[in-house]
């Protein structure tokens, strides 16, 4: 079950606010759903790969909504998963796996009792009506936290690890597998995985990659592995949630690929290898343009230390008045000989009426 954490816990700034929508999307689909299953929680739970290996994802689906409270639903916005798996003793049942997107700027230290909190409101709809007795077994729940905040996580990620350790008793050494009763969750902090180690022709590891870029250019092999992981009719819809999220991480530092959206276009020009000199194309120009801004930017400043200068002359040879009367009359000159004819002028001139006369007559 895809979770998302509540609209308050997400970032009031521009930056934040598009994981939000996104992020939801992308875990709406089966495909996003089951590669955070296998490629990172099945690596963090003791066990964890011959685990979900008894995972049945051609049963993973959304939790009916009549399977969810009105209480549940405005919290969860309906993205409900469950997959069926078989148990230790061969037998299957339902799993249902919580993923909290949390993008915010600082760690949920409680995470944990949240966790508890909405695995209790799920079991309470689920068994709302129905009798129990002594042979009564609750579905288990896998909490999973989806984390890109700048700080590493650090919240403890199980409920009874907030409370006090002088007041539990000793465990055994090599601990225990979480409970899957909501408890205690998983955590894939997408800003802090190592990147050498991310699984291959993983959706959440190009997630991983998109958080992590620090260069323009590097959303160029991402648009070739979003192309080439997420190819075919299962993968297609995520797939264009993804190279979505591209054209905005491009909009953001000033390139644009909105060609990613003509789809028509970009097909032929992928069948025919010319996608990619097409981006590169693009950004090239885009560094031409930051360049060439660059270049505008430090003739601007260097005008500007020219006019400070030609100022000071003036006001050590003729006075501040004259100095002030010269100000306004040289604001306007953007040619750097012209400035340079002016500190000629106040050499040559006897006096400031003389030489605020003759940038009378060169205005």
């Amino acid at each position: 079950m895809v979770i998302p954490a509540s609209q308050s816990s997400a970032e009031a700034s521009p930056e934040a606010l598009p994981h939000d929508p996104v992020f939801k999307a992308i875990f709406s689909q089966e495909a996003a759903v089951q590669d955070l299953l296998v490629g990172f929680v099945g690596k963090d739970l003791p066990g964890g790969r011959e685990w979900i290996e008894r995972f049945d994802f051609e049963t993973l689906e959304q939790l009916p909504t009549e399977h969810i409270g009105d209480d549940l639903r405005s919290r969860f916005n309906d993205v409900v998963w469950r997959v069926r798996f078989r148990d230790a003793a061969g037998d299957e049942e339902w799993l249902h796996v919580v993923v909290m997107l949390e993008f915010q700027s600082s760690v949920d230290w409680f995470m944990a009792l949240r966790m508890q909190g909405y695995a209790v409101r799920l079991y309470e709809h689920m068994w709302a009506g129905r009798p129990v007795n002594r042979d009564s077994r609750l579905p288990p729940i896998l909490g999973v936290v989806l984390y890109n905040g700048r700080e590493p996580w650090g919240a403890a990620t199980s409920l009874g690890d907030l409370v006090g350790a002088g007041t539990r008793p000793a465990v055994e050494a090599g601990g225990r597998a979480p409970a899957l009763a909501g408890d205690s969750y998983v955590v894939t902090d997408l800003r802090h995985l190592p990147l050498d180690t991310l699984p291959a022709d993983n959706a959440v590891s190009l997630l991983a990659r998109a958080e992590a870029m620090e260069a323009a250019r590097e959303v160029l092999d991402l648009v070739d592995d979003v192309l080439r992981v997420l190819e075919g009719p299962d993968r297609g819809p995520l797939q264009d949630i993804m190279l979505r999220w591209l054209c905005f991480l491009g909009r953001r530092l000033g390139v644009d690929l909105n060609i990613l959206m003509e789809r028509t276009k970009m097909t032929k020009l992928k069948e025919t290898g010319q996608l990619r000199a097409t981006l590169e194309e693009r950004f090239d120009a885009w560094n031409e343009e930051l360049r060439a801004e660059g270049r505008a930017q430090e003739v601007a400043q260097r005008i500007e230390l020219d006019r400070a200068r030609l100022q000071r002359l003036t006001e050590r040879k003729f006075g501040t008045a004259t100095a002030e009367k010269l100000a306004p009359l040289v604001a306007s000159m953007e040619d750097p000989g012209q400035l340079e004819a002016v500190a000629d002028w106040i050499i040559d001139c006897a006096n400031g009426p003389e030489l605020l006369a003759r940038l009378q007559s060169s205005a």
